[in-house]
C-alpha cells in the first residue's frame, strides 16, 4: 500500500514559532532563522517514512473565499505576523522547492482545502494518507484510508487519529452512527470561537450529537447538504405532535410527561417551547444559496448587501464555513496520481539548498541534505541523524 504525508504547512509553521522560548516567538528579528531551520529539518524526519509527501500553505485570509461570504471570518486572529515570521516561511517555501518536495497553495483557497482536494482526486483503497495537522477541521476527511497525525499531547509523541478515535471522542456511545462528516453539522450548529462564528446559545455537543445520531437513525441518508430540509421536517413534526399532545393532556403532570417522551423520541431540548420555535424560525430563513468556492474566488465574485444579511445566520452559511472544499477545480490543482508526489531525493537542487543553508546558516541541515545525493545506502544514517541533532541557535 503507498502510503501519502499531506503537511498542514502553516499549521506546522506557527506551532512551531509559537513553541521557542523567548526571544525566538515574540521578540524575534528579521535575521534569525531558528524557525525555519526546525520545521524543515521537521519535514525532512517525517518524509523518511512516506512514499509520497505534500505540504499545503494558506494564503492572504482576506481573499479567502470564506472571508468573501463571511467578512468576519477568523476576525479574532492577529493580522499582523510577529517579527521574522513571514521571511522565515518565506525560506521554508524556498527550501522546499530546491527539496523536490511539492508545496501547494493558490489565492482563494486554505491549506485544507488542497489537503482535501489532493485525498478526493487521488484516493483509491491502495492508497494511504496521514494528514499531518492539529486543526479539528481536518478530522471531517477521517476514512479507514484516511488519518490525521497528530502530537499526543500526554505522550508527546506523533500518534494517528483514526475513525475509531473519531467515534469515540465524538459519539454518545461506541456504537454510534455518526461519521467523520458529521463534523460538518457539528460545527454548523455548535460555531467555532477559533473561525469567529457563533453557534446556537446553549446547544452544545452534548444535544448536538444525539439529535444527528436520532436523524440517521430516521434518515440514513442525512449529509451536510440536506442536512436542513431533513431536520426542518424532523422539528416540524415535533412541534406540531407537541402542540397536539399537550392540548390533550387533562393535567400539568400529564404534559410534562407528554413532554420528557417527545424530548427522548426527537432527541431535542423541549424545557421551552422558545428554544423550539427559535430553531424553526431559523431553519425557515434559508433564502440564499452559498455559491461554491470555485466561483466565489473568481475576482467578479460579490454579493449584494441584502444576500449578506440573509446569509448572516442562516445554516447553509455555516455549513459551508464548516465544510473543507475538496473540488479545488483542475486550472488550480492540477494532479493526476500520486506519482506526482513522490519524493525522489535523488533530484534535490543541492547546489540552491546548499546556498540558501549558507545564507541562512544551516550547516547540519546542510550536511544531512547532502547525504542524501549520495544514494540510498546513506539513508539510514541520515534518519538517525535527523532524529539526534537539533537546529542551531545563531
Amino acid at each position: 500500500m503507498s502510503k501519502t504525508l499531506i503537511i498542514d504547512g502553516n499549521y506546522l509553521f506557527a506551532s512551531t514559532y509559537s513553541g521557542f522560548n523567548p526571544p525566538y516567538n515574540n521578540k524575534a528579528t528579521e535575521e534569525q532563522t531558528i524557525v525555519a531551520s526546525a520545521v524543515i529539518k521537521r519535514i525532512l524526519t517525517l518524509a523518511q517514512s512516506y512514499d509520497n509527501i505534500a505540504v499545503c500553505f494558506d494564503e492572504k485570509r482576506s481573499e479567502i473565499w470564506r472571508s468573501k461570504i463571511f467578512s468576519d471570518y477568523k476576525g479574532t486572529r492577529s493580522k499582523t505576523p510577529l517579527p521574522g515570521f513571514l521571511k522565515q516561511l518565506s525560506i521554508v517555501k524556498d527550501a522546499l522547492k530546491t527539496l523536490n518536495i511539492k508545496t501547494y497553495s493558490a489565492q482563494g483557497y486554505e491549506a485544507d482545502d488542497f489537503i482535501g482536494s489532493i485525498v478526493k482526486k487521488t484516493q483509491s483503497p491502495e492508497n494511504e494518507y496521514h494528514i499531518f495537522s492539529a486543526d479539528a477541521d481536518l478530522k471531517q476527511l477521517i476514512t479507514d484510508n484516511v488519518k490525521i497525525l497528530q502530537k499526543d499531547k500526554v505522550e508527546k509523541e506523533d500518534k494517528l487519529f483514526t475513525i475509531t478515535d473519531f467515534k469515540n471522542l465524538y459519539g454518545s456511545t461506541p456504537e454510534t452512527n455518526l461519521t467523520p462528516t458529521d463534523l460538518i453539522i457539528i460545527k454548523a450548529i455548535a460555531g467555532d470561537a477559533s473561525d469567529n462564528y457563533k453557534g446556537i446559545d446553549k446547544f452544545g455537543n452534548s444535544k448536538i450529537v444525539p439529535l444527528i445520531e436520532k436523524l440517521k437513525t430516521l434518515h440514513p441518508e442525512l449529509s451536510p447538504t440536506n442536512f436542513v430540509s431533513i431536520l426542518k421536517k424532523h422539528l416540524n413534526e415535533l412541534s406540531n405532535v407537541l402542540t397536539e399532545q399537550t392540548q390533550a393532556a387533562k393535567t400539568k403532570t400529564a404534559a410534562q410527561s407528554i413532554r420528557k417522551e417527545l424530548q427522548n423520541k426527537y432527541a431535542f431540548p423541549l424545557a421551552s417551547d422558545t428554544f423550539l420555535n427559535a430553531f424553526l424560525s431559523r431553519l425557515n430563513n434559508e433564502p440564499v444559496q452559498v455559491p461554491p468556492p470555485s466561483e466565489i474566488t473568481k475576482p467578479d465574485f460579490s454579493l449584494t448587501a441584502s444576500q449578506k444579511e440573509q446569509l448572516q445566520n442562516s445554516f447553509s452559511l455555516y455549513i459551508a464555513l464548516a465544510s473543507i472544499y475538496c473540488d479545488i477545480p483542475e486550472s488550480v490543482l492540477s494532479l493526476k496520481s500520486l506519482d506526482e508526489l513522490k519524493w525522489d531525493y535523488t533530484k534535490i537542487d543541492l547546489s540552491a539548498f546548499n546556498q540558501l543553508c549558507s545564507e541562512n546558516r544551516f550547516n547540519q541541515l546542510q550536511q544531512l541534505v547532502n547525504s542524501f545525493q549520495k544514494g540510498s545506502n546513506n539513508l539510514d544514517t541520515t534518519k538517525t541523524e535527523l532524529n539526534e541533532k537539533e537546529p542551531e541557535l545563531k
